[in-house]
């Protein structure tokens, strides 16, 4: 994560929030279960309501025995059913947690699959930092708040585990009118054209990540891609952007070597760079990071910023912090290798 020009605002946001205090999630559950897999679904975006609509089948593991009861989080979205193997569960929402009573006790190692069907408007941070963004043909998320306790927001747009020490597999199935496409975390395993005109864009994701690091962004994209370091490195953007990424990028190769060789292979399948328009900064989302795309202009001015976060895909998304008072490790590893890629 990098928030341009937002550093002092960001630390006074943290000391409120760790004197003040916010609503915190339900803190057993951590403890109690584990999400291995999530496969969402998201059926519709409407962009002139701003909303969405889809489900997400969450495959959980039971820590503990005795386990009656199972908390997710899911933040200010309409919950329309939540089945088991087509069981209607029971449970409570009250726009924060969701509590649903399985359909039998839990011992541990037990697993349990359950879909939540859901829609609505999806929330922005109290910063206006992080959240869920609609802006003319994009829709993406940016997967961390510092207004929120904790800081992770996958709950934004989809149910979860969302703590930063909880990490999962993942698979997305995002539909989108003709014309637009979806970019997720992982790998592109298809696209469907539908009989009435969507597509349905399959990405896989094949390792564990907390619920922040899971990333989406639809828009009218055009794609680019070639390899470096013999890694697979996509870019989403206008058409028009194409020539100012590769002066932009055009130390990428010598960057990641680098990386590679200081600290370990690249971690994941694929780099990916989606163009958002977001003017504050970008979000690391593994495999995925979301940039504003007026900082990819053509000239070398805010190498330091995309260097910072494909940084990161080491340092935060394949080690991560474990709670929200450690982010500076994270942040801290990420702000230190933007002076090592200078050097």
């Amino acid at each position: 994560m990098n928030c341009i020009k937002q550093v002092t605002r960001s630390s006074l946001l943290i000391f409120l929030i760790n004197i003040v205090g916010l609503p915190k999630l339900a803190a057993s559950a951590i403890d109690t279960l584990h999400v291995k897999h999530y496969y969402i679904y998201i059926d519709s975006i409407n962009y002139p309501a701003k909303t969405i609509q889809g489900s997400c089948i969450v495959s959980l593991e039971s820590k503990m025995n005795n386990i009656n009861n199972i908390s997710l989080n899911l933040l200010q979205l309409q919950i329309d059913s939540i089945t088991s193997n087509s069981i209607t569960l029971p449970y409570s929402y009250n726009d924060t947690v969701i509590r649903i009573t399985p359909p039998f006790i839990l011992s541990a190692n037990d697993t349990l699959t359950i879909r939540i069907y859901y829609h609505g408007q999806p929330k922005k941070d109290l910063t206006g930092w992080g959240g869920f963004y609609f802006s003319g043909t994009s829709a993406f998320n940016m997967g961390a708040g510092f207004g929120s306790d904790p800081h992770t927001l996958g709950r934004i747009w989809f149910p979860c585990l969302d703590k930063f020490n909880d990490k999962a597999l993942y698979d997305f199935h995002i539909t989108t009118a003709a014309g637009y496409k979806a970019f997720c975390n992982g790998m592109l395993v298809n696209q469907t054209n539908n009989s009435n005109g969507t597509i349905t864009w399959h990405w896989k994701m094949n390792q564990p990540i907390p619920s922040y690091l899971a990333g989406i962004a639809v828009s009218t994209f055009y794609t680019m891609q070639r390899n470096s370091n013999n890694i697979p490195v996509v870019w989403a953007s206008a058409p028009s952007d194409t020539n100012n990424i590769l002066l932009s990028f055009q130390h990428l190769d010598t960057i990641l070597s680098s990386f590679i060789t200081a600290y370990g292979n690249y971690p994941f399948d694929k780099i990916g760079f989606i163009l958002v328009p977001f003017n504050q900064g970008a979000m690391e989302h593994a495999t995925s990071i979301h940039l504003g795309l007026s900082f990819i202009n053509g000239n070398l001015n805010y190498e330091t910023l995309w260097a910072h976060e494909l940084s990161h895909m080491w340092w935060g998304d394949k080690v991560t912090c474990e709670s929200e008072d450690q982010m500076w490790l994270n942040e801290g590893f990420a702000s230190y290798n933007e002076y090592f890629i200078t050097e």
